[in-house]
């Protein structure tokens, strides 16, 4: 542990080193108990839907929605990019010489690109760039679109810590 570097300075993540008294009290609460293991903790039954109730009224789904918790961001992408395809191949399933694709900035999620990789999706990469501010281009972005694009917004990237607000 020695060589690590101090957790203040690790930039490859979006967490935070410092926590003010209720978020430690929460996380302790919380770390008691196993996530995958709802027969025993309910209460993380109720909450998990809770949680995809209010992302599923944030972007307007139909009835019938559903949603699932994972642990962890790449966890989240991978589910989600798994998704994206299948609900392509049900949109698409005369297209046996095409496959779908996601416009992504270079800034994304390594994992977006282990999506494309592992699920044969193709990754159509917008530069990032000083003039764009270092977020994804919106001038790159018509130009890759056809009817097999999928999209994977990231609002916020770690080497740059700037939000994408258009």
């Amino acid at each position: 542990m020695a060589a690590d570097i101090f957790p203040s300075h690790d930039l490859g993540r979006f967490t935070t080193t410092k926590f003010d008294e209720t978020a430690i009290n929460i996380m302790v609460a919380g770390s008691l108990r196993n996530q995958p293991c709802i027969e025993e903790y309910p209460s993380l039954a109720d909450f998990r839907e809770k949680c995809v109730s209010m992302l599923a009224n944030l972007w307007n789904a139909p009835s019938g929605f559903f949603g699932a918790a994972t642990t962890g961001s790449s966890e989240a992408v991978l589910l989600g990019g798994l998704t994206m395809k299948r609900q392509w191949q049900l949109r698409h399933p005369c297209h046996l010489n095409s496959r779908p694709n996601v416009i992504i900035g270079a800034n994304a999620h390594i994992c977006v690109n282990k999506v494309a990789n592992y699920f044969d999706v193709e990754a159509r990469i917008v530069p990032v760039n000083e003039k764009s501010g270092y977020s994804f281009d919106l001038e790159g972005l018509e130009d890759r679109l056809d009817e097999n694009t999928s999209m994977n917004p990231h609002l916020k990237v770690s080497f740059s810590l700037f939000m994408l607000t258009s």
